[in-house]
């Protein structure tokens, strides 16, 4: 769903092709850059490279109808309500921000669900390799609703959140970094995927290995429970190495590293300690696919405890298979779930950040206080004083209704 919370741009259009933007927060240095056929990225984790990200990604569309040399560049100030490094995709607003401005400076025309699938490849600019939900929540919410997302194509299904209920976001205060080594964390699940689908689809039906996503293994002769039993059937618990890869897709190692691992910036991924774990991540990805749609029916029945107990099913799977939990936020699920909440699970790509808590709202008063208690005054004083002493519980807490996407509100 699109959060109450957003990433604000006021923007005014330039006559030349030179990008000013600045930040409310002095944490985030003000940079310009000049509109080229190839933006230069800055260093990994530069918060700039989201504003680039969102405009490259226009400039390389093949929807974009203008050449260079008539394109304007524009002076923009961002601000925002998003706790940075939290889970609430406060970088995917940001690139798709500066997308919207861009578009609007240089009056080209675009369709919301095409611009969100060109925002989700355009994102990798930045160096993460993510899917494209952040975005195309971001351009496609409605108010009231959430929306169940399928890609290839993109579609977006609303389906209403229930009344009486809200979601309580609770902020673990431990900032999900976008740091090259945290990029390798993040990069590598998809990676895994990629591995596993190559995998099961020589394994499956005996074709050479080419299948890039596990979504495109799934069709009326074969579901994702099947593909379930199939995949745990074929998959050891241990890790793969590059090389046992490489041996049952019988190719050439180097040329399996170069075409599975290889990621946005040319790099290719190289080993892990503990292997890739091709069977804990289908495991997920499987099962949180049918969770998905279990819980469209259950909102659209209006069963809200099912869908509760599918959320908490959700933070277990991440947790266990994904691997993309930490302390902190298992914790902080574990304690809402005894102060109220029926359903909670970590939210955005992990490893910090954010968890999601479903809660009826005669009971949000108590569930914030026993939270505070509980996980900051209990827990991460002793774990972590540094950050447990500095809060307050505006940066710990906050409540949102599903609201509508991005909105443009043009001045004279």
């Amino acid at each position: 769903m699109s959060l109450e919370q957003a990433i604000y741009a006021a923007v005014g259009i330039r006559a030349d092709k030179v990008v000013q933007v600045r930040n409310v927060d002095s944490r985030y240095p003000e940079f310009t850059f000049v509109l080229e056929d190839q933006i230069l990225p800055g260093n990994a984790g530069d918060w700039g490279n989201y504003v680039k990200a969102g405009i490259q990604g226009v400039i390389d569309w093949e929807k974009n109808p203008k050449p260079l040399a008539e394109l304007h560049g524009f002076d923009c100030l961002i601000s925002g309500t998003i706790p940075p490094g939290s889970g609430l995709s406060s970088s995917s607003a940001l690139v798709v921000a500066s997308a919207l401005a861009f578009l609007e400076a240089n009056k080209i025309v675009y369709e919301r669900a095409s611009l969100a699938e060109r925002l989700a490849f355009a994102e990798h600019y930045v160096g993460t390799q993510g899917g494209g939900m952040d975005q195309a929540i971001c351009l496609l919410g409605e108010a009231g609703h959430a929306l169940k997302i399928d890609f290839f194509p993109l579609r977006a299904s609303p389906v209403p959140l229930p009344e009486g209920w809200s979601i309580v976001i609770c902020n673990s205060l431990i900032r999900a970094e976008k740091t090259r080594a945290a990029m390798r964390l993040y990069n590598r699940r998809p990676i895994e995927c990629r591995i596993a689908a190559a995998m099961l689809e020589k394994q499956c039906f005996g074709s050479h290995g080419n299948c890039a996503r596990l979504s495109q293994l799934i069709g009326p002769e074969c579901s994702p429970k099947n593909l379930l039993e199939q995949a745990m059937a074929f998959f050891h618990e241990d890790g793969y190495s590059w090389a046992e890869i490489a041996a049952f897709l019988k190719e050439d190692p180097d040329e399996v590293r170069s075409r599975l691992g290889r990621m946005r910036d040319g790099s290719v991924f190289g080993e892990t300690e503990d292997g890739f774990q091709l069977r804990k991540r289908v495991r997920h990805v499987l099962t949180e696919a049918m969770r998905v749609e279990q819980s469209f029916e259950a909102l659209l029945s209006g069963d809200v405890l099912r869908f509760a107990e599918l959320m908490n099913d959700s933070h277990r799977s991440c947790r266990d298979d994904y691997e993309i939990s930490c302390p902190e936020l298992d914790v902080l699920v574990q304690v809402a779930r005894m102060s109220g909440a029926e359903g909670a699970r970590l939210t955005g790509a992990g490893f910090g950040g954010c968890t999601v808590n479903l809660v009826q709202d005669e009971k949000v008063g108590d569930f914030r206080a026993e939270i505070w208690e509980e996980y900051v005054q209990r827990y991460l004083i002793w774990k972590r004083p540094e950050l447990g002493e500095s809060v307050d519980s505006g940066d710990m807490l906050s409540i949102s209704k599903p609201a509508r996407g991005a909105e443009i509100i043009r001045q004279g």
